[in-house]
């Protein structure tokens, strides 16, 4: 089955690229606009390989947490309400971070209702920094795959490695 083999590459790697079991380090993955078409199906098939499509968790005072605009019917009604479950469980902690695939499509209201301090994102192929809603610096880094701008053979591409002092990204 062909999806059975892109989650395998996808994990277990292909050729010479690494695949997410040799990163020797926590990983996320979260969906983004090329995971989606039939958004039911996709978002089971999804569920059935990596995971919650959307979720939070802590490291100690920091929050994390994912959405998922793409799949599904549920973003953002009951993806923020479990998030505000999360949270409310959890308490606020220090450092809130979400992270989706494109900051474009973030809920603005849920951002600062919880004074959510960073965004994480991908999408758009190339390093910038922008404000979202009142309380959010997000962050997007450069493609992370070997088919764009033919560049990132043998390896997993750019990454931005951001520094946190204090609850702050400092760098």
């Amino acid at each position: 089955n062909n999806t059975v083999q892109q989650w395998s590459d996808y994990y277990d790697g292909y050729g010479d690229y690494w695949g997410v079991h040799d990163m020797n380090t926590i990983t996320l993955s979260i969906p983004g606009n090329h995971d989606y078409g039939n958004a039911g199906a996709k978002a089971q098939e999804w569920n059935d390989y990596s995971g919650q499509r959307y979720f939070g968790f802590s490291y100690g005072e920091t929050r994390l947490l994912t959405l998922d605009p793409y799949l599904g019917s549920d973003y953002p009604h009951q993806q923020v309400d479990a998030l505000n479950t999360y949270l409310a469980d959890k308490g606020p902690g220090d450092l809130r971070i979400i992270s989706t695939h494109d900051y474009g499509n973030l809920d603005v209201g849920f951002l600062n209702d919880n004074q959510v301090q960073v965004g994480l994102h991908g999408h758009h192929h190339n390093n910038f920094t922008t404000d979202v809603g009142t309380y959010t610096k997000s962050y997007t880094t450069g493609s992370t795959s070997h088919l764009w701008d033919g560049v990132g053979i043998g390896n997993l591409g750019w990454f931005r490695i951001l520094t946190v002092e204090n609850g702050v990204v400092v760098k």
